[in-house]
Formats: C-alpha cells, structure tokens, sequence
C-alpha cells in the first residue's frame, strides 16, 4: 500500500510539477534507506540473542526490567489466541528490547501464567501452543521484593553468627595432642621378626615343567651346582656347555616321558628320545649328555620293574607337583612356632603297592657312595612323604633314591 501511495503521488507530482517530483522522490528515497538500515539492526539483535539463548549446556537464567509491566502484559493477552508459532513481522519490528520478543513468545504458553494471574487475567487454553510443556518458569520480582529478600539474609546470617559466638570455647588441647603424636610416633609394629618369615620355600630346585619358584621363596635344601660334565668332543663353538644341573633335567625328562614298553634296549631308549626331540619335549644338547646304559641299568632294576609293572596297570605317577604348609620353625628355628609356610616340589615318582605308596627319587649327582646322598637327602625325602601321607591319605612304606651315577638303589 505504501509502494501504491508513492506511485501516485509521484504521478501528481510529474503533472504539477517536475521539480516538485524530483523533490519527493529524494525524501522517499531516504526515508526507505533509514528503514531498511533499522531491519537490519533488528536483524542482528535477533542473531545475538539467539546465540544467548542456545549456548547454556544445563540452564539459562534470564533478567529483565520492565516499565508499565501491567500494559505490556494485557498487550501480550491480546495476542494469545494466535496460533502460529512464529511472531508476527510487526511485534518483531516494532521491538525496542528482547523482552518486547521473549514475552509475546511465552505469552501463548501456560508458563505465562503466572503473570496473567498477577493482572487479573488469563491465557488462551484453546490454543494448541497453551498445553505445550515446556521448561521454562516466570517470576515477578518487585523491588520490595528484592529488599526484603536482602533483609532476611542479613537477618539470617546475623543468627548464624551468634550461634557460633555462643558455642563453649574448648580448652587448649596443645598437651594432648603433643602426647598424641608422640605417642604415633614411637609406635613399634610388634611383629618385626615375622617379616624375615618366607611366605614360601622349596624342597629342591624346582623343574621347567613344574611350578615356577616365588621371587619371595627360598630353596630349602640347595644342591650343589655341578661341574660341566660333557665331554669336550661334543661341545660346539655355538652351544655353550651342559651344566651338571642341565644334565640332571634331560634325565629326569627322559624318565618323566618314559615308555616302560619299551626300554629294555639302547636302541629303543635312543628312539625315544629321538621322539621327545621331536615333540619339541627335549633339546638335542640335552639328549647328547644322558648315558643311556645308567637308564637301561635303571629300567633293569628291581625298582625299575616295580615301576614297571605299575606303569602297564596305569597306577605310576610322575612329576607331581605338590604344595603343603609346615611350621616355620622347620625352615628356621628362629622363626616362631606357631607361624606357618608354604613348601612347594616336586615328586619325582610314587606308585602305589597294596594300601599303601612306594616313594622314587631319581639322583644323578656324581658321589663315591650312596650315603652321601642319604645324608643330603633323607630330609627332603621325608618332605615328600609328608606331602604323599597328607594328599592320597595312605602310608609311604618305602622311599627309595635311585643313584644314575652309580646305578644303585638306595631304600631309606
């Protein structure tokens, strides 16, 4: 209508006048200018606050003064009926502050309420935007209001502060707490001695296919390390030397693997260990240094059938691992008696005969005579007897070492 208005006047004008018509095209002209630079002003303040509105991650608290809040209000109840949701171009350019958009947005909502209630009167429930649940709350703060609020805080806090000043003042707690810390201070943890205890030793050294030792653990018997014992012609420049205890594991492999069906000949005690080579079960260098006559000596034995016989009836045991609690004092008698360790070892065969156990402990440390190893091992023999006894619940009626350095059987 505006446009349609200029258009005729400037035709009025054109006939009158040609330097009336230029006239008033010049003031047209600006007052568009000053109109379009106000739109865009507007604009931009919708912009701003659309980003202070959007960016709060958990709740948005908004203030605002307001003159004449009753007029306003009732302006707002005149557009409640309105269902869309976006503001009408004329309640958007005709803002001359946030509050003159975000009240006539709410208005249509029963958050706005409240204010209604505060003027008489009331929003439009038939409008679908009316029911809409949205989470926002609007409350009226007069500045009475505000005072008062003030005045019971101060009020408030006042109280608190007499409470404390009325709280007894204790007595000067300097001597106890000096005899307090002096007291933590020189405290003695009473069991000092225990902490030397192991919580775990070995009977002997422990096998690769066994247990692995506790990094807190103690061998309980150590053996004596042996001097290397392979001949030099089967040492290699690659491969260092066997020692005397590498030597003592490649027999006890053998024996713990060992096919009793088949072990009455050089010939077939060579085929398996060329087997557990094989399987990945036996180096070569270790199957190099094993004697083979010392283990068919050993087959051939009477302890050696026994085993046998047990074998073929499937009652022979080997490498069983065991772990068992004794009084600390049996490590060490200066541990107390009534503290316990562990004992840990392996076996290195048992097979029963009757109701009751047959105990085999395989040797291969180098002595003139088989009391020498009685003497260094009846203890750790008794260990396993224990451990048999205390595990199957049957007696041990033998406990045989069996020498391979002497081929010879010693019964303790």
């Amino acid at each position: 209508m505006k446009n349609q208005s200029i258009t005729e006047a400037m035709l009025q004008f054109i006939e009158e006048s040609p330097t009336a018509f230029h006239a008033a095209a010049n003031v047209e002209a600006l007052l568009l200018e000053n109109g379009f630079e106000k739109l865009e002003n507007l604009a931009e303040e919708l912009r701003v606050l659309y980003v202070a509105m959007t960016r709060p991650k958990e709740k948005l608290i908004m203030t605002g003064m307001a003159s004449k809040l009753e007029s306003r209000v009732k302006q707002c109840a005149a557009h409640a009926g309105r269902q869309e949701e976006l503001l009408s171009y004329q309640t958007l350019s005709s803002a001359s502050g946030y509050l003159d958009w975000i009240l006539p947005a709410f208005s249509r909502n029963r958050c706005f309420d409240g204010l209604y209630e505060q003027f008489g009167l009331a929003g439009n429930a038939d409008n679908p935007l009316y029911a809409e649940k949205i989470p926002v709350t609007i409350r009226l703060v007069s500045p009475a209001g505000l005072v008062e609020g003030e005045v019971l805080h101060q009020m408030e806090r006042a109280v608190n502060e007499q409470k404390i000043m009325e709280i007894p003042k204790q007595p000067p707690r300097e001597a106890a707490l000096k005899e307090l810390v002096e007291e933590r201070f020189a405290y003695q943890y009473p069991y000092e001695k225990e902490k030397q205890i192991p919580v775990k030793v070995t009977v002997s050294q422990l096998k690769k296919a066994g247990m692995e030792e506790s990094e807190i653990g103690k061998e309980l018997f150590a053996q004596e390390e042996l001097v290397p014992i392979v001949p030099g012609f089967l040492k290699k420049d690659h491969v260092a030397a066997l020692t005397g205890s590498d030597r003592g594991t490649a027999y006890h492999r053998l024996l713990e693997c060992l096919d009793y069906r088949r072990a009455y000949s050089i010939t077939e005690l060579m085929a398996q260990t060329e087997e557990l080579i094989a399987e990945g079960k036996m180096t070569k260098e270790a199957a190099e240094c094993i004697y083979f006559k010392s283990i068919l000596a050993f087959a051939k034995s009477p302890v050696g059938m026994r085993m046998r016989n047990a074998f073929l009836n499937e009652t022979l045991k080997r490498e069983q691992p065991f772990v068992m609690s004794v009084p600390a004092s049996e490590a060490d008698p200066s541990y107390p008696e009534d503290e316990t360790i562990l004992v840990q070892g392996i076996i290195d065969a048992w097979f029963p005969e009757g109701d009751e156990i047959v105990l085999v402990d395989y040797k291969t440390d180098r002595v003139k005579e088989a009391g020498e190893l009685k003497k260094r091992y009846e203890k750790q023999l008794a260990y396993y007897q224990q451990a048999l006894e205390r595990t199957t619940g049957k007696k041990v009626k033998e406990k045989i070492i069996y020498s391979l350095a002497l081929d010879e059987e010693l019964v303790l």
